[in-house]
């Protein structure tokens, strides 16, 4: 009987080490997947019009890559590569507001996204329009606009707000999806029904004194098909919870270093 239960619980044991380290190769190799889809990103000057000058334009802009380089969802080309990179063409003469532009202005640069857009002023009331495009499709990812009346410090103040909108970091609560805990105090047992369920019990508890040797066997039997279901399940979870269907780097679940899913890019 000994020997018959070792034949079923080490075939079983060993199954469950092996997809247990299957598992750990599964999830080592999502990650490396997850690093080499890092979005490069490369934001460029806002064109400033109307009541605001080019250093102030430039200011917004400076602090819009601060906190896009915050959110270490991208890897960021730096405003001196930007200039460098762009000083051939006539992008920086003209200003770079439009998608077209941003486009040319990414494939020059060799990112895969790119920020641009446009500030204003009139009168008290500061307008700031960022869109970030997807260089290969030519796509908008996200476009966001923001008003603002009062003074500099209230525009600059704004930025990281904008930012989070811009890349599809800022959710809604979601307290009012979750359940509400119940209020009602537990139900006591009445003595009858307390009763009942030990006489039960008591009785269940007779015919198991009596199953001998044979039902011992099926026990363990059933032990030793729980832990390779046991093994498979964690497998199957791990596998499955690092898997990436869209290619966009996600993986499975929620990560802070993804994109917004909309559009899916190429």
């Amino acid at each position: 009987m000994k020997k018959a239960i070792s034949l079923i619980l080490l075939p079983a044991l060993i199954l469950t080490m092996v997809l247990q380290d299957l598992a750990l190769a599964v999830t080592a190799g999502a990650g490396a997947d997850l690093e080499n889809r890092v979005y490069s990103l490369a934001v460029l000057d806002l064109e400033p019009s109307g009541r605001i000058s080019v250093a102030d334009a430039g200011k917004i802009t400076d602090r819009l890559r601060q906190e896009m380089q915050a959110t270490g969802m991208f890897e960021m080309v730096s405003k001196d590569q930007v200039m460098a990179g762009l000083a051939g063409t006539t992008l920086l003469e003209t200003g770079c507001s439009t998608v077209e532009c941003a486009v040319e202005a990414g494939k020059a640069l060799g990112v895969k996204l790119v920020a641009n857009g446009t500030i204003n002023r009139i009168g008290p009331l500061y307008f700031i329009e960022v869109q970030l495009v997807h260089v290969k499709s030519g796509q908008v990812v996200q476009k966001v606009k923001d008003e603002v009346d009062g003074d500099f410090k209230k525009l600059e103040a704004r930025i990281p707000a904008l930012t989070k909108r811009l890349v599809g970091t800022t959710t809604a609560s979601s307290a009012a999806a979750r359940p509400a805990k119940s209020t009602e105090p537990p139900q006591e047992m009445t003595a009858v029904e307390n009763s009942a369920s030990t006489d039960t019990s008591d009785t269940e508890s007779e015919p198991a004194q009596d199953t001998g040797k044979g039902k011992s066997g099926k026990t363990l039997l059933v032990a030793g098909l729980v832990a390779i279901g046991v093994g498979a399940g964690i497998f199957a979870a791990t596998a499955m919870g690092k898997e990436d269907k869209n290619g966009n780097g996600n993986g499975g679940g929620i990560d802070p270093s993804t994109l917004p899913a909309p559009p899916t890019f190429p």
